[in-house]
C-alpha cells in the first residue's frame, strides 16, 4: 500500500501527532492485513483510510477497515473456462453479469493457470455467491455458455474454507 506509506512518511515527518506504529503487516486471503500496536495507530488508520482511493487498471477499489472478528470467511470455488484466457475483470464481468446473486466484486483471486485451451481460476468467494453458485446447481452461465464451478464445503484455519 503505497499510498498509506506515503501518509505514514508524512506523519512521521510533521509530528504533529502520535506516530503509528505496527507489528506487521501484508497480503493474507487476497486482503491487506495490518496489526496496530495501540489504540491510536488504529485511530491514525481509520483516518487515513477515509482519504485515500486506490485505483489500478481503470479500476477503483474500495477500501474498508474491519477489525480481525469482522473479517468474512471465503469459500474456495474453482472454475475451468474453456477456449483461450482471458482477462480477470473480464471473466468477473461476464459471471457477475449473467448469474443472479454473484457478487464478484468481493471475490479474491487465488490461483490462476492459464493453458492454450483454457484458464483454471481459484477464488475466495462470499457465502451468498456460494448459495446463488449452489442453487444453479454448480453451473453458472458464462458467455456463450456455461461453467461448472467447485465449491468447498469444510472451514480450514486460514480464512478461506478449502
Amino acid at each position: 500500500m503505497i499510498e498509506l506509506m506515503k501518509l505514514l512518511e508524512a506523519t512521521v515527518i510533521r509530528q504533529d501527532r502520535p506516530v503509528p506504529c505496527f507489528q506487521e503487516s501484508g497480503k493474507q486471503n487476497g486482503r491487506f492485513h495490518l496489526s496496530c500496536l495501540v489504540s491510536s495507530s488504529y485511530e491514525w488508520v481509520e483516518n487515513a483510510v477515509s482519504s485515500l482511493e486506490l485505483t489500478e487498471d481503470d479500476t477503483k477499489f474500495c477500501i474498508q477497515l474491519v477489525r480481525p472478528f469482522e473479517v468474512p470467511k471465503l469459500k474456495r470455488a474453482q472454475v475451468y473456462i474453456t477456449g483461450p484466457p482471458l482477462a480477470v475483470p473480464k471473466v468477473t464481468r461476464l459471471l457477475a453479469g449473467q448469474n443472479r446473486g454473484i457478487h464478484t466484486e468481493t471475490w479474491t483471486l487465488r490461483h490462476q493457470q492459464d493453458a492454450a485451451n483454457g484458464q483454471l481460476l481459484v477464488w475466495g468467494i462470499d457465502k451468498d455467491s456460494a448459495a446463488a453458485i449452489k442453487a444453479a446447481d454448480n453451473r453458472l452461465f458464462f458467455g456463450l455458455g456455461r461453467v461448472t464451478f467447485k465449491v468447498s464445503r469444510d472451514a480450514d484455519q486460514s480464512g478461506v474454507d478449502t
